[in-house]
């Protein structure tokens, strides 16, 4: 199950000229799946057809500006070219309506009309990280990667109601790096929405309709390490909240209601996005089984190849407690590794 597979038939591939593709991807309800540009400062809707991936669109967003007071205090980006949004996460809103899409370096939301293009923006914070829909589809999610919590929205009117803070304020004068919010899951029963700091390797669970932060469920490795699991992709299934620890490369378990870690699943490289379908856990590894040579031209890009596991999750009862073991131990955490070094 936690095996990484070379798979010898080829895969069809779709080439998208003078593009690129940044982090967030998502599927509307008729089989359209949406992919955000990054750098190409677009969203590209895309289809499968009979195995290969088709382009249907392309959505241009534009640069927002943002107030000379908030962080980052002024455009991150190279100030010689066109100012970039910069799209990076992106849900589809009821219906098939809209798009929303995060903008990292023009602290703002989009709206895109999928029918007609029309795009409205809203400034929603320090570099816009994620973006979901909570309680009931009827709020707009978002987590400022440069800020210290996550910006609520009005999806119907698509004004922002407020912000919810999971960490201490930042200070201009400080060099502190902040909490740094990321990955989000919204619970289908509940307005409660899991927020992961990575930066201080905790989840904070808030409600979107008080407008504040519930509980904290710590993602150390062991008691009073030091950071560095940076959770980075969240899914929740069947009462348990999994969590994707980039800097350990492993997945922890968490139960959803009482917060107690379960166990730990063993990834490739730096997993980044989970998903759950169909009685299985989908984990994505950015940098998966590490660098290579260029077998083809000489481009970083092809130097390292991501993985995508999968792990039946009716699995966990039998190997969890093994697979807990084996992620502490590749990662020198083991009590008996941690005693040794001291």
């Amino acid at each position: 199950t936690l095996a990484a597979e070379s798979n010898p038939n080829p895969i069809p591939t779709a080439l998208l000229s003078h593009s690129d593709l940044f982090q967030g991807l998502t599927a509307g309800t008729d089989g359209i799946f949406y992919a955000t540009g990054g750098d190409s400062d677009n969203v590209v809707a895309l289809r499968d057809v009979h195995g290969r991936v088709q382009v249907l669109h392309q959505y241009t967003l534009q640069w927002q500006s943002f107030p000379k007071d908030q962080y980052p205090y002024q455009y991150q980006g190279d100030h010689q070219k066109k100012h970039l949004f910069y799209p990076d996460s992106v849900v589809v809103g009821p219906s098939n309506h809209h798009l929303y899409v995060t903008g990292m370096l023009s602290n703002s939301l989009a709206r895109i009309n999928i029918a007609t293009g029309e795009t409205d923006y809203v400034n929603v914070g320090a570099y816009p990280f994620a973006v979901t829909l909570a309680d009931q589809r009827q709020r707009l999610v978002v987590s400022d990667w440069g800020g210290n919590g996550i910006t609520v929205l009005d999806r119907a009117t698509f004004h922002v109601i407020g912000h919810i803070a999971t960490g201490p304020a930042e200070d201009p004068a400080t060099i502190a790096a902040g909490v740094h919010p990321t990955a989000m899951i919204a619970l289908s029963d509940s307005p409660n929405v899991f927020v992961a700091d990575a930066n201080v390797d905790k989840v904070v669970e808030v409600d979107t309709q008080t407008m504040r932060p519930l509980r904290v469920i710590y993602d150390s490795p062991y008691h009073n390490a030091p950071p560095g699991s940076y959770p980075d992709g969240l899914a929740v299934a069947d009462g348990e909240l999994f969590v994707a620890n980039s800097g350990n490369n492993d997945v922890a378990v968490y139960d959803v209601h009482t917060g107690e870690r379960l166990g730990l699943i063993p990834t490739a490289w730096y997993p980044t996005a989970l998903a759950v379908n169909d009685g299985a856990l989908y984990v994505t590894c950015a940098k998966g089984l590490g660098s290579g040579p260029d077998l083809q031209w000489q481009y970083i890009g092809n130097m390292m190849h991501g993985v995508l596991q999968k792990v039946n999750l009716s699995e966990l009862p039998r190997h969890l407690a093994q697979w807990t073991r084996e992620s502490l131990h590749n990662d020198g955490f083991a009590l008996a590794q941690r005693t040794a070094r001291h």
